[in-house]
């Protein structure tokens, strides 16, 4: 597990990501997790700001959470219609909404570590 996990972090810090999260504590405890894998992150704080960012720059990947004032992950994800895989992190179930809409995994809040290495190793596998 531990060559498992140097491995996806050596990938991820070349990785440049999107993320998208309007709760200003959510945001900075999730980004000291984020910032082990990620050495460029983008931050927006919501989708209508998230689509902006990911208008100016290129990206990887893209997480953003699912509930958030002017427009939410779901619909920015719908509106952005892109191949750039996205995770999606709420605090309430909404799996089958985001199965429809090209989302490659789905986590609940709060966010767990393995939980997100998981998930964050699933989309690196397609990103490779």
């Amino acid at each position: 597990m531990r060559d498992n996990l140097k491995e996806l972090v050596k990938i991820t810090k070349t990785l440049k990501l999107l993320y998208v999260e309007d709760d200003g504590q959510v945001r900075d405890s999730t980004l000291e997790m984020l910032n082990n894998f990620f050495s460029d992150i983008v931050i927006a704080i919501d989708g209508k700001e998230g689509i902006e960012k990911f208008n100016e720059h290129c990206f990887d990947l893209i997480i953003t959470d699912m509930q958030m004032p002017n427009l939410n992950g779901i619909e920015m994800l719908k509106k952005l219609n892109t191949s750039v895989p996205a995770l999606v992190l709420s605090a309430y179930d909404f799996e089958s909404q985001v199965s429809k809409y090209g989302v490659h995994d789905y986590i609940l809040k709060p966010l767990e570590s393995e939980q997100f290495i998981l998930a964050l190793s699933k989309v690196v596998e397609k990103i490779k």
